[in-house]
C-alpha cells in the first residue's frame, strides 16, 4: 500500500465496534452510579445501624425506649430497592393503594426487621413484594426478597392483616412464592 492508501475497511469497523463497545461501558457505568444494589442498601441499613447505637450509648439514660430504624424510613428504602431490583415505577408517595403499579399490575412493597409485616386492607389482587431484614454474624445485614401474589394470603376482611415470614417461607416451598436471600 503507498503512502495515500486508506486502512482497509475490517480495521475500520473493527475500530467502529470498538468505539461503540466503550460508549456503551460508559453509559451504563454511569447509569448504575444512580440505581441501588443490594449491596448499597445493606450499606445504607448498616450504617444506619450504627447511629442508632452511637444514639444508645450517648443517651443510656432512655435505655428503655426502642432505638429502632423502622418505619417510613427503610419502608422508602425497600420501596426504592424493589423499584430498581424489578422494573417497577413507583407510585406518587403516600397513594393509599398499591406502591407501584406497571402494565395494569399492582404491587405493595413491605420492608421489616421482624418476622411478619402489616397491611391495612385485603390485597388479593396486587403482587406483593416482602423485604426482610434481619443482623447476622457479618458486617453488612441479610436481606430476604419474597415475591408472592396476594391471592394466597388469607386477608382478614376490611381489617389489618398480618403475613408472617413462616407462610412466605411456606409458600416458597410449595412454588407459589419467590424469594432470594442477599
Amino acid at each position: 500500500m503507498g503512502v495515500g492508501s486508506r486502512r482497509p475497511q475490517k480495521q475500520i469497523k473493527k475500530y467502529h465496534v470498538f468505539l461503540l463497545s466503550k460508549i456503551e461501558n460508559q453509559i451504563i457505568n454511569q447509569i448504575k452510579k444512580y440505581l441501588m444494589t443490594a449491596e448499597q442498601l445493606k450499606t445504607e441499613i448498616t450504617s444506619l445501624w450504627k447511629h442508632v447505637n452511637e444514639l444508645k450509648a450517648k443517651y443510656p439514660k432512655y435505655a428503655d425506649r426502642p432505638f429502632t430504624v423502622d418505619g417510613h424510613l427503610l419502608g422508602t428504602l425497600g420501596e426504592i430497592y424493589a423499584s430498581e431490583k424489578f422494573g417497577l415505577p413507583l407510585n406518587k408517595s403516600g397513594e393509599k393503594n398499591y406502591d407501584a403499579t406497571i402494565g395494569g399490575k399492582n404491587y405493595q412493597i413491605k420492608t421489616t426487621q421482624t418476622k411478619k409485616v402489616g397491611f391495612k386492607k385485603p390485597l388479593a389482587d396486587a403482587e406483593l413484594i416482602i423485604i426482610q431484614i434481619s443482623k447476622n454474624t457479618k458486617e453488612l445485614p441479610k436481606l430476604s426478597v419474597y415475591k408472592v401474589s396476594g391471592e394466597y394470603i388469607k386477608w382478614n376482611n376490611d381489617k389489618p392483616t398480618y403475613v408472617g415470614i413462616q407462610l412466605l417461607e411456606t409458600l416458597y416451598k410449595e412454588n407459589k412464592a419467590q424469594k432470594e436471600v442477599i
